[in-house]
């Protein structure tokens, strides 16, 4: 259940970064302690609930795909950086042999 949870999550701030992208809503969105940073918090335990290199479990799921995409829209469009424990799961995805043959 936690996994369908994650994937509801990565459309919800998917669909509020889409529409705080322009530069008017952009820095607000941002703003420590507003959206952005709390639906960072929120995705930055998955990992460590998870005690794992993955989201949900000790191998990779249609959820850290998901969550992939949508931090990578992320992390195109706004400049908040992602805490240690997110960062480290991004990296493991973006080495994986089919995201460098995409890339």
């Amino acid at each position: 259940m936690r996994g369908w949870q994650l994937v509801v999550d990565a459309a919800d701030v998917f669909s509020e970064g889409w529409h705080n992208k322009g530069d008017d809503k952009k820095e607000e969105f941002q703003k420590e302690g507003r959206r952005l940073a709390k639906w960072l918090a929120h995705l930055e335990n998955a990992p460590e609930v998870s005690n794992g290199d993955y989201l949900v479990r000790d191998q990779i799921t249609y959820v850290d795909f998901m969550l992939f995409m949508t931090t990578s829209g992320m992390r195109a469009i706004f400049s908040k950086v992602f805490d240690e424990k997110l960062a480290k799961w991004w990296a493991t995805m973006s080495n994986l042999e089919a995201y460098k043959k995409f890339e």
